[in-house]
């Protein structure tokens, strides 16, 4: 498009109206998402639209989860980048409703930033991090996730809180698997077995402990289950699920470094830093 002149007559394609529209929509629900009409719930966050294909009506700061494109994207770039959102699920990427949408309608969604969000009833409050809930259309508090928690969560009923999408704990997390084993990754139907396991903190000489908290880790291995009890270490991947990067039976094989600095492995079961191999610095 050109610039016009005083005294042009304007002949505006369809495509070019179309486009301008979206752009001052785009402008518009960005002055409303930020401070001026907080009611609206989302601060300036990365928003993107989403058709509700969950099977049921959703409201507004429900958590769904990101499914696939409803349109295939052409390398002309002509089509719009709407998802379908999908019930929450814990291994998928999370979005927040921006406003009710019924089934099989379309809205907006954030996926990134600050904004409010249904909290599921806590089992504690010192959980401050948030993923999913697979079993209601809100956030569980976990111990360790890709959502932050900014409000501690009510142990006594479900509420609204502020929260920061994508902008969770760190990418690496010490864990013991619980009483039962976590299922090997499903070549057949190509999906991971998630398992509740308990989360470790290491201090600065490598002594790790309990945490006290829970979250969910993922097995990506084809041939192996991860054991009851068994130790290991998980990463926090681009879709904000945490996938196990080792299983160290009844010990830990593999450690991170408190400072995120080092992954390190050992063979002489060394108790210090000093006895651990590093075998990957980009932590």
């Amino acid at each position: 498009m050109r610039r016009a002149k005083p005294g042009d007559s304007l002949n505006i394609a369809a495509n070019d109206w179309n486009r301008l529209l979206d752009m001052a929509n785009s402008g518009a629900v960005g002055a409303r998402a930020g401070r001026g009409e907080p009611n609206l719930g989302g601060f300036g966050a990365n928003w993107v639209y989403v058709k509700n294909t969950s099977g049921s009506d959703r409201a507004r700061f429900d958590c769904m989860s990101l499914g696939s494109l409803v349109f295939d994207l052409q390398t002309n770039a002509r089509q719009d980048v709407i998802f379908q959102a999908v019930a929450a699920d814990p291994a998928k990427p999370p979005a927040i409703l921006l406003e009710p949408i019924a089934n099989n309608r379309f809205g907006r969604a954030v996926v990134h930033g600050l904004v409010y969000a249904k909290v599921a009833t806590a089992t504690s409050a010192s959980l401050l991090y948030a993923e999913a809930n697979a079993s209601g259309n809100n956030l569980k508090a976990v111990a360790a996730g890709s959502i932050r928690l900014l409000a501690a969560p009510s142990v006594s009923a479900a509420t609204l809180r502020p929260v920061l999408v994508g902008a969770g704990s760190t990418s690496l997390v010490h864990f013991k698997n619980g009483a039962s084993s976590i299922a090997a990754f499903n070549t057949g139907t190509n999906t991971m077995t998630g398992g509740v396991v308990t989360k470790y903190n290491s201090d600065a000489s490598g002594v790790l402990s309990s945490a006290g908290t829970t979250f969910t880790v993922y097995n990506p291995n084809p041939s192996s289950s991860i054991a009851a009890n068994a130790y290991g270490v998980a990463e926090l991947n681009e879709a904000g699920v945490y996938v196990a990067l080792s299983m160290g039976g009844s010990s830990f094989d593999v450690r991170v470094k408190p400072d995120g600095t080092a992954l390190q492995k050992t063979t002489d079961g060394g108790a210090t830093w000093s006895d651990w191999a590093t075998i990957r610095s980009d932590c």
